[in-house]
């Protein structure tokens, strides 16, 4: 790895995820003294219950230069772990520059048999994304657009719960789930 560094001329690292990632870049930077930021995407923070886990992330944590997290919950759920000042809220989010909104992506459209307006959920199902709240809304927009569809891509703990309250609200016809990707 020395070598590696070395010839790359690296840096700085960057790690997603606290474990393990974050862990690994913590030893890096002691053992070759190459500062380190730690994203947080809130899927390595909430499952830590274990004394083990906690303990090494506070250890990435502590020895991290800086800290960003995807949201304003996530920072709060690091600052429950540990008290850091070095942490900002970097949301995840698309680069119009880059997506353009009028440019039509035939490929997602033909795939799903989607003819007319749709909405895109990526993400983990789960209950801390707040999919349920989209969902609840959804009614609202076939109001306006009778042909909408939703487009969900992922999985999770709450892919039945999402099922049974898109049955509930009667809108499994406009609903598309792609799964996991």
């Amino acid at each position: 790895m020395r070598k590696i560094i070395k010839k790359e001329k690296i840096n700085l690292i960057h790690a997603h995820w606290i474990l393990p990632q974050g862990i690994l870049a913590a030893f890096y930077k002691k053992f070759f003294r190459i500062p380190y930021v730690v994203t947080v995407h809130a899927g390595d923070i909430f499952p830590i219950r274990n004394a083990v886990f906690k303990y090494f992330s506070r250890f990435a944590l502590q020895n991290c230069d800086y800290c960003t997290a995807n949201s304003s919950y996530t920072k709060r759920a690091v600052l429950n772990i540990l008290k850091i000042k070095n942490i900002e809220v970097i949301p995840m989010g698309v680069d119009f520059n880059v997506f353009d909104k009028n440019k039509k992506n035939y490929t997602i459209r033909k795939k799903f048999n989607i003819k007319d307006k749709f909405i895109l959920f990526v993400g983990r199902l789960a209950e801390k994304k707040g999919v349920k709240y989209l969902i609840r809304a959804i009614p609202n927009v076939l109001k306006r657009f009778p042909d909408a569809k939703l487009l969900i891509v992922g999985d999770g703990p709450e892919k039945n719960n999402v099922k049974k309250l898109i049955s509930e609200l009667g809108i499994n016809k406009n609903v598309i789930f792609a799964g996991k990707i």
